[in-house]
């Protein structure tokens, strides 16, 4: 192999490199996607697949989702309510906000109503999403559905979000002719304001079918303040007298925000 011969293949080599490393710097630049937080990539500055950096904690990334039961109708005299079952199977995070959305469906399908709303969920724990006095005029509601905005959950640490202690004192059970109402008391046991407290229950007959539901907001609770509250229901006279007391105050749950 002559001299000349052996230099051309040199430049040609190192001319195909200089064009590889050009195309590769091009590539790089303008063609090749920026890192993101779902490309399924450890990439720019994550400590995990997607997650850490810029992209959301690794330990909320692999949080467990929240969970819903299939929603109950209730309905008398074309006011709506629904309720469902959430439970926050993560013992050591609480979503401190998240919306949701109430749908209201006919026999075919059509949403008639939507309600949008926000709440809370400590770490561990089940609670009853409910939504009511939902009056709807135009169609006949068939269907409730309540969906969960999973994305825009705001996520906190149990000791930064912990259920204030709240004191229940007796619940009366009051049957009228078209009015069931559960009323009591209840304390803020602790030494500051606790900004939300949401009563809710639901109505039971004697055969322990829950056939309403039905809840009560108090806010701004001072610190060691006794609050009254009650809890209506409206009923039909033929439902007035098969509902279960015993059984419908024990339904009662307290919900408490600081």
């Amino acid at each position: 192999m002559s001299k000349t011969f052996a230099k051309q293949i040199f430049y040609g080599i190192l001319y195909l490199t200089i064009l590889a490393l050009l195309a590769w710097g091009f590539y790089l630049i303008a063609l090749k996607s920026p890192p993101t937080c779902s490309d399924g990539v450890q990439n720019g500055n994550e400590t995990g697949v997607d997650c850490g950096g810029l992209c959301v904690a690794c330990e909320i990334k692999k949080l467990k989702p929240l969970s819903l039961s299939p929603a109950t109708l209730f309905g008398f005299d074309r006011v709506y309510s629904v309720g469902a079952e959430l439970r926050n199977p993560n013992m050591s995070f609480g979503a401190e906000d998240f919306s949701y959305e109430v749908n209201f469906y006919d026999e075919a399908g059509k949403i008639l109503k939507t309600i949008k709303n926000k709440s809370f969920v400590y770490a561990g724990e089940t609670k009853d999403i409910i939504e009511v006095g939902i009056k709807i005029t135009e169609g006949i509601p068939v269907k409730g559905e309540i969906k969960i905005d999973a994305p825009g959950i705001i996520w906190e640490k149990t000791q930064d979000f912990f259920q204030p202690k709240i004191t229940l004192n007796k619940v009366n059970f009051i049957n009228e002719k078209t009015q069931v109402s559960l009323s009591g008391s209840l304390k803020n046991s602790n030494n500051f304001v606790v900004s939300r407290i949401i009563l809710s229950a639901f109505l039971v007959d004697k055969l322990g079918v829950k056939v309403g539901v039905s809840k009560t907001e108090l806010k701004n609770l001072d610190p060691f303040i006794v609050e009254n509250f009650k809890i209506s229901f409206l009923v039909d006279k033929t439902l007035a007298g098969v509902v279960d007391s015993k059984a419908t105050a024990a339904s009662l749950s307290v919900e408490v925000l600081k």
